[in-house]
């Protein structure tokens, strides 16, 4: 197996499972989806602010303006806390919303057996 089949392999079973994730539980996809990009977007947020805090600490430390960093040190450690809890509430969320889907899919799966299995007997 070549190196794109390889990781083209993954997005190829995407064809088999999001329909089936879509007709057991449309609400709880589109709000994992969601979640998982909000989970996404606020942790590049804590990367980014973490590197400016990083960097106005390292301008004082230079002596480029050191009186009025320590404020701004506070106000970049204060936004990196916040984005922090944004992302673990959002990781948190995401995880409750995948296995309720997760039991949702289940079920969706062992009704279509049951289905099958029924059919199969009066047939």
């Amino acid at each position: 197996m070549t190196l794109i089949a390889r990781f083209f392999a993954p997005v190829l079973s995407l064809r088999r499972i999001l329909p089936i994730l879509w007709h057991s539980s449309r609400s709880w996809t589109l709000l994992g989806t969601a979640l998982m990009a909000l989970e996404v977007a606020s942790g590049l947020a804590v990367l980014y602010l973490f590197k400016q805090l990083v960097d106005v600490v390292t301008g004082m430390l230079a002596g480029e303006g050191a009186e009025g960093g320590a404020w701004q040190v506070l106000g970049f450690v204060a936004l990196t806390g916040g984005c922090t809890l944004i992302f673990l509430a959002s990781r948190s969320m995401a995880g409750l919303a995948r296995e309720a889907q997760g039991m949702l899919v289940a079920d969706h799966i062992d009704r279509e057996i049951h289905t099958r299995a029924v059919r199969a007997d009066l047939a």
